[in-house]
Parts: C-alpha cells; sequence; structure tokens
C-alpha cells in the first residue's frame, strides 16, 4: 500500500550478508538463608552482532538481571529487576536505540523428576531514545510445561508455553498506532545422540493486533511472527561446546516495511568457566 495516494513505494528486495556474533556474560548465585532456600542471583551480558555487508543490521546489546530466589520442596519462585539496552549501528548518534526496565516473577512447580510447570509475569518500560513516539510500556504473563522421558532412547525432553500481553502507548495523541496487544505459543524440544552430543528445536508462533490505524499507511497494523530453530550441540569437554544452527524468522504483515522473512545458519563456540 502506498504512503500516500497515487504516490508509489517500494522496498528493496533479499538482501545477504555474513554475520557474526561476539558475547560474554557473567552469573552469580549466593545463598542468603539456607533454611528458608533463600539465595540471591544476578547476570550482566553483552552481544555485538555484526551484518558485514549490511552494517545497518549489525547490533550492540547489554542487558543484566538481579533478584531473589526461593526453592521451597517442590516449588521455586523468583523475583528479578531487568534492564536491557539495545544500538543499531545504522542509527544517528551514540546513544542507545532502544531502553528497557522492568521487573518480572515466575514460579516452578516440580510434582516429580520428570514434570515442571511454570507461570511467569512481566512489566517493563520499553523507550526509544530517538523516537519518543514508540514509547510504550509492555505486560507480558504466561504458562508453561516441560516433560523428560528419562526412560526412553536418547532421553528426549519436550516444553511448550502459552503467552500473551499488551503494549501501551505512550504518546497517545500522535503514537497511539504503537500500541497493541499479542497472543502466542512457543514448544520446542531436545534430544540426546550420544554422550556429548545432542538434537535440539525450538517453534515460536505469535499474533499482534494494534490498536489504531497507522497513519501514513492509512490501516490497523496486523502481524503474525513465525520463528524456527534447528540445532546441534557438541560438548567437545567441561568448558568447550560447539553449536551449529539453522533459524528461519517469517513477519507476515500488512505493512509492507514490517513485512519480512530472514533465514540464518551460524555455528557458535562457546566456554564456560
Amino acid at each position: 500500500m502506498p504512503i500516500a495516494p497515487g504516490i508509489p513505494f517500494f522496498l528493496g528486495g533479499t538482501e545477504n550478508s555474513p554475520i557474526g556474533s561476539l558475547g560474554a556474560g557473567v552469573r552469580f548465585t549466593s545463598p542468603l538463608d539456607v533454611d528458608r532456600g533463600l539465595s540471591l542471583f544476578g547476570r550482566i551480558g553483552f552481544d555485538h552482532r555484526l551484518t558485514a555487508d549490511e552494517s545497518e543490521f549489525s547490533t550492540t546489546v547489554g542487558d543484566g538481571q538481579l533478584g531473589v530466589h526461593m526453592r521451597k520442596d517442590k516449588h521455586q519462585f523468583s523475583v528479578s529487576g531487568e534492564g536491557n539496552l539495545v544500538k543499531i549501528d545504522g542509527g544517528a548518534g551514540v546513544r542507545s536505540d532502544r531502553e528497557t526496565a522492568g521487573i518480572s516473577t515466575q514460579w516452578q512447580y516440580s510434582p516429580n523428576d520428570t514434570n515442571q510447570f511454570t507461570s511467569f509475569a512481566q512489566f517493563s518500560i520499553v523507550r526509544y531514545p530517538e523516537q519518543r513516539v514508540r514509547d510504550v510500556n509492555r505486560f507480558t504473563g504466561g504458562v508453561g510445561w516441560g516433560h523428560a522421558f528419562a526412560d526412553a532412547p536418547g532421553k528426549p525432553i519436550i516444553f511448550g508455553s502459552v503467552f500473551g500481553g499488551f503494549e501501551d502507548a505512550m504518546a497517545e495523541s500522535n503514537g497511539s498506532h504503537f500500541g497493541r496487544e499479542f497472543y502466542g505459543v512457543r514448544v520446542g524440544g531436545s534430544y540426546t545422540l550420544a554422550e556429548n552430543h545432542s538434537l535440539f528445536t525450538a517453534l515460536t508462533y505469535q499474533t499482534s493486533e494494534y490498536d489504531e490505524d497507522d497513519p501514513s499507511f492509512l490501516t490497523r497494523r496486523d502481524d503474525d511472527f513465525f520463528d524456527v530453530n534447528v540445532g546441534y550441540r557438541f560438548q567437545y569437554d567441561k568448558s568447550w561446546s560447539v553449536t551449529p544452527t539453522l533459524r528461519y524468522t517469517n513477519n507476515d504483515s500488512n505493512i509492507v516495511i514490517t513485512d519480512y522473512d530472514r533465514f540464518e545458519a551460524m555455528v557458535v563456540f562457546r566456554n564456560d568457566f
């Protein structure tokens, strides 16, 4: 659909580029009260993703989390504060392009050694320093289940979750079309081929319905997002692992500038120390 009547609007076609990623992080857990099962946990992470031939899509991400975890018999509960900064290399200036801060809670119940049930909720503020019209407050909640077939060959593990939420636009006068409701499901699993060798896969589907018509395209945005990845993990030793992964992402949108698909093939080398 054109931006304005009578004015055609075209986007470029397929673009290909070698990609690379460098990431590092630190996480910790420290007991607070052993008798009550209380502990303090946290993490800090950094990741830089480089698209060699399309530098405007290169990203740098920093994130952190600090929280309290409680374990009581078959129950676990955690609450944490989280922060995230994203910089897109093609963006103007040196400040981050998206800043997120919020609080998360999670409850897990394990009735036995092979099943685990989960519920979670998160509230966060999402801010765009260079585009304040896009600022939103986000709430997400959901439930999940995981099962391990401990006695089956390959000891397969399956999991699934359903989630939903909304984003409330802060600039109501000129940014209400950025508000939305979203719902989705995620399923996946893993299979042990042999000692130190395993396969894994995950599939995510999410649908989004936006609150108001987009002022440029004169229609209400509607997205169906689909993401699937398949990988193989080789645990070389206690510290090193190698993980080739294939990933396909598709965002089917009625707004041409947000309609895209992407295919990635990567090999990840990881060291835990």
